[in-house]
């Protein structure tokens, strides 16, 4: 297991729910988890062997968790940047 490489990449959960936290997303979310979604799908391409799944499952797990506990932490301010959601 790679587990910087996870780690490294799940980071990127955290700078989504900030940008979403303060409203920075409105109309692009989608693309911007494609364009991420792929930036991470050929990092873990390259530097993984065999085991890329359990990676991308790994990174795609706790991409989730973080970026679901950033928008429950701040949850006041998530309310108030986007309230057409």
């Amino acid at each position: 297991m790679n587990w910087y490489l996870v780690a490294s990449l799940s980071s990127l959960g955290l700078v989504m729910g900030a940008l979403s936290v303060r409203g920075l997303t409105h109309r692009i979310e989608p693309f911007l988890w494609l364009a991420l979604g792929l930036f991470a799908a050929i990092a873990i391409a390259k530097n993984v062997g065999p085991r890329w799944f359990l990676h991308a499952v790994l990174v795609g797990v706790v991409w989730g968790a973080l970026n679901g506990a950033v928008q429950s932490a701040l949850f006041e301010v998530y309310a108030a940047n986007n309230a057409a959601a």
